[in-house]
């Protein structure tokens, strides 16, 4: 088949993720066309070595005002209008072309900014969507606290749910029109049925076994997470999990991001300061670092909040690093709980106490370590994963 892969992503898990989907789609013999608006990102991570042809449209995104002191999210509330609009009229024009191109086939991806992409409502080819993302900004806002903070919850309230209804039923009618909906676990596929009221069906995901592979690398004197750094991946909580061990055995916590908020990044580097938690970030893109920086990992961390799957706790157990991670969205379909690595609620003592007690008992760590890269080995293959996909697709 002649397959169209639409993505508007940035660096990260889901664009390795749709690097693999390419892999595996060319091996069994597709022509794979990648096209995606300039604000995808096309060169870390590229899909370049498993297509054909690279389709790139202009789409400059101008940035948002940063503050008007009383008016923030209206201002916000109109430029995000526009930029559905712009968003509409770019993938529309998309997807005219993936219909005139002589395509058999549209596998689309999120896209960064509208989530399920627009170009799946135009599409007359056949469609399906891989939805990566999760759905906690259908979530209502946080209780704020105080009087003027309340005040300012009331006055942005209006601006804050037009702008949410506009997004979410964009987002909805984009998802409704794919033929086909998969996703890469159980929670993904149960979150899309409740969210969309959509059935999607379950193509799992894989690693990459012989980039993230085991070795006998010595351990270093850091637990390690790896995401961008912004509130969703809560890397506040593992600071404040890591606080809660004994300064005289508690490791430094490395963060290895591929994209930084800088209000978010100030805040966890002003919470370790005051916690006396040893924080490093490093920017990371390169698989074969990253690959180094997991092995050499006394353990990974992870507590984000829904993830529908959590690639990075597979790449970590792959590489032999038993996982520590809060049991939500894709985690426990991963982790073996006492096998692989630990699994608790999201309970900053119960999580320091399960890293704690790893980090002291070498041997059962390194039970761990090979039992996690066995599993991964056996279970999270991109090879089946990629059966799936091809037969999910029709191809």
């Amino acid at each position: 088949m002649r397959i169209a892969l639409f993505h508007n992503l940035p660096s990260g898990g889901a664009k390795r993720h749709t690097r693999e989907q390419a892999r595996q789609l060319s091996q069994r013999g597709h022509v794979v066309v990648e096209i995606c608006p300039s604000s995808a990102e096309v060169d870390l991570c590229s899909l370049a070595p498993f297509t054909s042809e690279r389709q790139v449209y202009p789409f400059p995104v101008p940035p948002l005002t940063t503050r008007i002191p009383g008016l923030t999210p209206y201002v916000h509330l109109a430029q995000g209008l526009v930029l559905l609009r712009r968003l509409d009229a770019v993938q529309r024009r998309i997807a005219t072309d993936i219909d005139e191109g002589g395509f058999d086939m549209v596998l689309a991806q999120d896209c960064r900014f509208a989530l399920a992409p627009h170009v799946l409502r135009h599409l007359a080819t056949r469609s399906a969507y891989f939805c990566h993302h999760g759905f906690e900004h259908w979530g209502g806002a946080d209780a704020a606290a105080g009087m003027r903070a309340r005040l300012a919850r009331y006055w942005f309230a209006p601006a804050r749910w037009l702008g949410s209804t506009a997004w979410q039923r964009a987002e909805t009618r984009n998802a409704g029109a794919a033929g086909v909906i998969l996703t890469a676990s159980r929670f993904a596929s149960g979150e899309v049925q409740r969210h969309y009221d959509s059935a999607a069906r379950l193509v799992g995901a894989g690693v990459d076994t012989d980039v993230f592979a085991p070795a006998d690398d010595s351990a270093g004197d850091y637990v390690l997470t790896v995401g961008e750094i912004t509130p969703r991946k809560q890397h506040r909580f593992l600071v404040a999990a890591l606080a809660q061990i004994p300064a005289a055995r508690r490791p430094r916590l490395l963060i290895a991001a591929n994209m930084v908020d800088a209000a978010e990044a100030a805040a966890v580097r002003a919470d370790a300061a005051e916690a006396g938690v040893a924080l490093q970030v490093e920017r990371i893109t390169d698989d074969a670092e990253l690959a180094r920086i997991y092995r050499r990992a006394r353990a990974f961390v992870f507590a984000a909040r829904g993830e529908m799957l959590g690639l990075v706790c597979l790449e970590a157990m792959s590489c032999g690093t038993p996982v520590v991670a809060v049991g939500e969205g894709g985690v426990p379909e991963m982790i073996r709980d006492g096998v692989t690595g630990c699994v608790t609620g999201r309970d900053m003592r119960a999580f320091a106490a399960a890293l704690d007690a790893l980090l002291a008992d070498e041997p059962r760590r390194r039970r761990m370590a090979a039992a996690a890269a066995e599993h991964v080995r056996s279970a999270w293959t991109w090879s089946a994963a990629g059966d799936r996909l091809a037969a999910a697709i029709g191809g």
